[in-house]
């Protein structure tokens, strides 16, 4: 566009000098003409930029990570006039990474006509996706100037987690079960499927989880479980929403919220109650969720992907300073396993699993201290890391 305005510039001057020397009233016509038309171009384009209106319908809301979304631009023409050269820039940027992926659609459209582009995508993380259309322009038939457009349109989109289901066949293995009784209220009900406290009929609402079918079918009618009530410790899914600065450590954060999901949807599946905890950026504190279904956890992960990122581990610090350290068995999930968290066994009371979550050969290894277990889990591989977790 510069190049075309130097030449036009040029051809203006060289026109000129020509005149002066000659002094021919056509030359004198060339300029007069030359010198309006970039004038009247401009015009004309601003007079068209302001009667063109963008929208973008998109039905999707809510999407899992790695599935294609697919949406339409729609640009309207409201003259009587053709637009042309229309530099449609479709912009996409996520939450917590300031990178502005955009592709760019040259479109004319008719006086009075619309005209759709669709725009098919890869949701390649985990967070609040903002589809834009602000960088959009267009150019005078000259070609020579470029105005952006003043209608903008935007829309987000929710891309959650990737859900990792448990292996179901070893869901309640031994260790579930080789609990003391003394750990567990004799006088009191609860939510712990791994001790039984009572059987009754069955009524509506009951889960088919909780149905004995052993003594079902002894009895030749539906009786379910009543749980116990455990004594021991609560549940805990504390998580870091670090800060980043290269597309790799971008993909580890997807790895921190999917094994989250992972483990919070594992209790829900085994009638665990727990609580997720995060720092929140914008309150400056540790914010607690209690968790008793999977609705309730599915909106907890919402709050948590639209958290802003941070430095440090401003979770586990701030749990740590709270009273429900000792009062929780711990499921620590970082994408940066140092020092301080090798430490946390000398600063709690409680069991903790710990979740280093990244990339490579590294990965795939457990670490036994004393009373902490230490995963070092691939982000591609969840399911490993919940295979070794127990509640």
């Amino acid at each position: 566009m510069v190049k075309r305005r130097v030449v036009y510039v040029l051809a203006w001057i060289i026109l000129f000098a020509v005149y002066m020397f000659t002094t021919g009233y056509s030359i004198f016509v060339v300029l007069v003409i030359m010198a309006l038309l970039p004038v009247i171009s401009a015009f004309y384009a601003l007079f068209i930029r302001d009667n063109l209106y963008i929208e973008i319908d998109n039905s999707h809301k809510m999407i899992i990570r790695g599935e294609k979304m697919g949406y339409d631009v729609i640009v309207r023409n409201k003259s009587h006039f053709v637009a042309s050269d229309i530099n449609l820039v479709v912009g996409c940027v996520y939450n917590n990474y300031d990178v502005l992926e955009t592709s760019s659609h040259i479109i004319n459209v008719d006086g009075g006509e619309k005209e759709c582009i669709r725009v098919n995508q890869r949701m390649k993380y985990i967070g609040v996706l903002t589809v834009k259309t602000d960088d959009s322009y267009i150019m005078d038939p000259l070609r020579l100037f470029r105005f952006t457009l003043k209608d903008k349109a935007r829309c987000q989109v929710t891309v959650m987690p990737v859900l990792n289901e448990p292996d179901y066949y070893a869901l309640y293995n031994p260790l579930d079960e080789n609990v003391d009784s003394n750990e567990y209220s004799k006088k009191r009900k609860g939510e712990d499927a791994s001790q039984i406290f009572d059987v009754r009929n069955f009524a509506d609402g009951d889960s088919l989880n909780r149905v004995h079918w052993k003594l079902s079918a002894k009895e030749d009618e539906l009786l379910v479980k009543e749980f116990s009530h455990p004594i021991t410790k609560d549940n805990c899914i504390l998580l870091e929403i670090h800060k980043f600065e290269t597309e790799q450590l971008r993909y580890n954060l997807n790895g921190v919220f999917e094994m989250v999901y992972a483990i919070g949807n594992l209790a829900c599946v085994k009638e665990k109650e727990f609580s997720i905890a995060f720092y929140s950026s914008l309150a400056d504190e540790l914010r607690v969720i209690d968790v008793l279904s999977h609705e309730e956890l599915t909106e907890a992960v919402l709050l948590i992907i639209q958290e802003e990122s941070y430095e440090g581990n401003k979770a586990l610090e701030y749990y740590l300073a709270s009273e429900i350290k000792d009062s929780c068995k711990l499921y620590y999930v970082t994408d940066n396993c140092d020092e301080e968290v090798f430490e946390l066994e000398d600063k709690t009371k409680t069991q903790a699993y710990i979740y280093d979550i990244g990339s490579g050969e590294d990965c795939g290894k457990v670490t036994h201290l004393v009373r902490n277990v230490i995963l070092e889990v691939d982000r591609d591989d969840i399911r490993w890391g919940l295979a070794n977790t127990q509640f």
